[in-house]
């Protein structure tokens, strides 16, 4: 009886400590941050290539931590544009508003592959990528 008592104190320790190391992964993943360089590095390549066709603007992972790190959403036009730079297109009405960034090039005024900011008022609602 003690044995099968202390195999299921053994067993229930060691999934304990399993369910443990999961979690301190995950979470570890979830407070993934960028160091000041590589923001730097992010944004003035996002700057250099306005139209996306020097492939600077195709990694979305790290423009979605980017967004996180320097808390955009909730930011007004203003501070959109002193970060990222003159969208390639703005549409919608005042309460309903989106600025559009090419994320490779296309033709003329077109790109297939775009990085969109969406407003509600002046304010950052959220980000989206697309591509047609």
């Amino acid at each position: 009886m003690r044995i099968i008592f202390l195999l299921f104190v053994l067993g229930h320790f060691s999934c304990s400590q399993s369910n443990k190391n999961k979690h301190e992964i995950n979470t570890h993943k979830k407070t993934l941050t960028l160091t000041e360089l590589e923001v730097s590095d992010i944004l003035t390549n996002w700057k250099k290539d306005s139209l996306g066709c020097l492939g600077l603007r195709r990694n979305t992972e790290k423009m979605e931590l980017l967004i996180g790190q320097l808390g955009l959403i909730g930011k007004d036009s203003a501070t959109i544009l002193r970060i990222l730079g003159e969208p390639n297109a703005k549409y919608g009405q005042s309460t309903e508003r989106h600025f559009l960034y090419f994320t490779e090039c296309g033709e003329g005024k077109t790109s297939y592959s775009n990085y969109y900011c969406h407003f509600s008022h002046d304010t950052v609602r959220s980000f989206s990528f697309a591509t047609f």
